[in-house]
């Protein structure tokens, strides 16, 4: 975080006040002025510049928090956590962050995704990717080390559910089922969330990623837009990706998954087929694979896949993505499957090529 104003933003559990209360901590260490506060929804300018005036030892004023910042012989920082707790605040912390001297840094935290789009001053947003864990941090925390290709997984980083795995790494079952994880889920974040935006959620999760259009043919409904613009407005669970298409954390998604096959109208296994279905017909074969392995029915996923390797296959520039495919495909299972042979065969002298190029 180099930027003059940083602002963490990714959903609760993120450790965003944790980096926060390190950030204020470095500099209280150094002898550098720090300031920080927590911000709640009944909080009223007035009580918000109390306990920073509390701190810097001035009037419980703006005027006279931004007199003493200014006259520090050294930079210094300025937390402000949990800004989504009070929005009517925002004009105040805007007015307060632009107003801050060049050489002193400002660091917000919220789980909202909404708020402080037009900050006047250089600010920079970190998100869930540059909080999350490493395989790295792991390592310091995991009692089975075997564990940690799993664990990393199934919570893509994310640091609470990586403290809640690696308390109890030497389980076997999936993280989606362990208690403490569906606690953590259902009691913290998705609570907050209003009754409707959780039931979509629930069905989202059994076909994600999406995008509004798989959305609409798999459940044969024509709001998947409406349903996927509220959610980025509300939350920060649906992420988008670089291809359009929209993804929760794995362990959140199965664990919505289990709950919202009992809202459906029809099994579970044709709906994921009609999601399979049509981001085959969208040209899209890595969702196609993994939507039909879990709809629960071998023999339709393996003759499905068989087409989708032709169809690679025959398309030109796409033979790397077929051989990336095939790599983990054992040698028994080409007797058994033709496609999969054919495909094999197809790549083979591609990869004799591209080992030729590499080797020269």
């Amino acid at each position: 975080m180099t930027a003059r104003v940083s602002l963490l933003r990714a959903p609760c559990g993120y450790g965003k006040s944790a980096t926060l209360a390190a950030g204020w901590k470095e500099a209280a260490d150094t002898g550098r002025p720090a300031l920080w506060t927590k911000l709640a929804s009944d909080d009223t300018a007035k009580s918000t510049l109390h306990r920073l005036a509390l701190q810097a030892g001035t009037a419980a004023d703006i005027d006279s928090i931004l007199q003493w910042i200014w006259h520090q012989d050294r930079p210094g920082i300025i937390c402000l956590d949990d800004v989504q707790e009070a929005p009517h605040l925002e004009t105040l912390t805007r007015d307060l962050v632009d107003a801050l001297p060049d050489d002193w840094r400002a660091v917000l935290a919220t789980s909202a995704p909404w708020g402080f789009g037009v900050l006047n001053a250089d600010w920079q947003e970190v998100g869930p990717d540059g909080l999350a864990c490493s395989a790295q941090d792991l390592k310091q925390l995991t009692r089975v080390p075997s564990a940690l290709d799993r664990i990393m997984s199934d919570t893509q980083g994310w640091p609470a559910l990586c403290r809640i795995a690696c308390r109890v790494s030497d389980r076997k079952q999936p993280l989606h089922v362990w208690p403490e994880i569906i606690c953590y889920l259902d009691q913290i974040v998705l609570a907050p969330l209003s009754p409707a935006l959780r039931t979509w959620l629930k069905k989202a999760a059994l076909i994600a990623p999406l995008d509004a259009e798989s959305h609409d043919f798999a459940l044969r409904i024509h709001d998947g837009a409406q349903w996927i613009a509220r959610a980025q407005r509300e939350c920060l669970l649906l992420r988008p990706d670089k291809h359009g298409m929209f993804a929760l954390n794995p362990a959140l998604r199965h664990h919505l998954a289990l709950s919202g096959q009992s809202q459906l109208r029809f099994s579970p296994s044709h709906l994921l087929k009609r999601a399979a279905f049509h981001h085959w017909r969208a040209g899209r074969p890595a969702q196609t694979i993994a939507l039909s392995l879990r709809a629960g029915d071998p023999a339709w996923a393996r003759g499905l896949g068989g087409e989708i390797v032709m169809d690679v296959a025959l398309r030109q520039g796409r033979i790397n993505e077929l051989a990336h495919w095939l790599e983990g495909v054992p040698d028994t299972a080409l007797l058994t499957n033709p496609m999969a042979g054919l495909g094999k065969i197809w790549v083979l002298p591609s990869s004799s090529s591209m080992q030729g190029r590499r080797t020269f």
